[in-house]
This record gives C-alpha cells, structure tokens and sequence, in this order.
C-alpha cells in the first residue's frame, strides 16, 4: 500500500503526490485505502448475489445450509461496513475543513463517494 506512495513521491522528475501540498498527500494515503477496502466488500456482495441468483431459480428446492452461510456473509460484512463507516465521517470533517485546498477536496469527494458505495 504505502511503497508505491513513497516510489511516487520520491520519483524523479517528481510526480503529482510531490508537487501539491501535504492535503493532496492525505488524498493519496486515503484513496489507496479506500482501493484496498473495495474488492473485499465486492467479493462479499458477488457471493451473496450468486445465493440471490441459486434462490430465485431453486425456490423451494434452495439447499437451507446455504442459509446459514448466507447468514454469516451478511454478518461479516455488516461488520466490515461499520469498520468503514468511521473513515466516512473523517473524509467528510476533511472535505469541510477549509484549510484542505479546494483541488484535493474535489479528489476526496471521490474518495467520499467510493466510500458511500462500499457501505451501501
């Protein structure tokens, strides 16, 4: 996670992460995370909808040990989004705050929008 930030910001010629202010590095930390917490919450939505899909064509023939299983996903990932969902209040209190440059707050209201998907 951190290495390429840091191979970015001691590339020469220097790159974007080391021409803007320490605000702009913020947005860099936080967008690798926000990337990282993506294909974790996608797996466990891709495995509860293939449960959707075997439902709806099974109906009453859906094996009820799948039940259980779905269960624990859904448990697991509730817990996943409320780990989540504290970085969603900082990423806001930052997009507020008025010393973070009107640039990277545009690239944290994507940050903040990635991290709304993921917790919807």
């Amino acid at each position: 996670l951190f290495s390429g930030l840091y191979k970015e910001v001691t590339a020469n010629p220097p790159r974007r992460a080391r021409e803007h202010r320490a605000d702009f590095l913020l947005y860099e930390v936080l967008d690798r995370v926000v990337k990282q917490l993506q294909p974790i919450t996608m797996a466990y939505n891709a495995r509860l909808g293939w449960f959707h899909k075997k439902m709806q064509a099974l109906k009453d023939s859906f094996d009820r040990a799948w039940l259980s299983e779905i269960s624990d996903y859904r448990l697991e990932l509730e817990e996943v989004k409320g780990s989540i969902r504290p970085l969603c209040t900082v990423v806001a209190s930052i997009i507020r705050d008025d010393e973070i440059s009107k640039e990277a707050t545009t690239f944290l209201e994507d940050v903040e929008d990635h991290l709304n998907q993921i917790t919807l």
